[in-house]
């Protein structure tokens, strides 16, 4: 947040950390009710894009960071389908259910960036 030059890219940093904070409490006690093994860190891939933006800031950060937010909302929401399709876990499917305005608020403010960005 604090490399971001914009307030909207700050406000909407800022909204992603509340989010995913309320998200991943949720999705731990889900994961621990029903045996579920969650990861316990970022994958190489995003280690790399995340080493990327902290090597940005101003507006050079805020636009990588606006395509980078609609891409992984993108992602989101495609392994969310996936898994809402194929699970036969009701809970699962509560817990999609659940947090499917979050995702879907996310994306739309992600495109407002990215298009302010571009």
């Amino acid at each position: 947040m604090q490399k971001a030059s914009r307030s909207d890219v700050k406000s909407y940093a800022e909204k992603l950390v509340s989010d995913h904070q309320r998200y991943n409490l949720a999705l731990e006690t889900l994961g621990k009710e029903n045996g579920l093994a969650l990861p316990t860190e970022i994958d190489s891939a995003d280690k790399s894009r995340l080493s990327d933006l902290e090597k940005l800031s101003g507006k050079a950060f805020d636009a990588l960071y606006a395509k980078e937010a609609l891409r992984i909302d993108a992602e989101d929401k495609r392994d969310s389908e996936k898994e809402k399709a194929t699970t036969k876990s009701e809970a699962i499917r509560s817990f999609i259910a659940n947090f499917a305005d979050m995702d879907a608020e996310h994306e739309t403010l992600a495109r407002q960036l990215e298009k302010s960005s571009g």
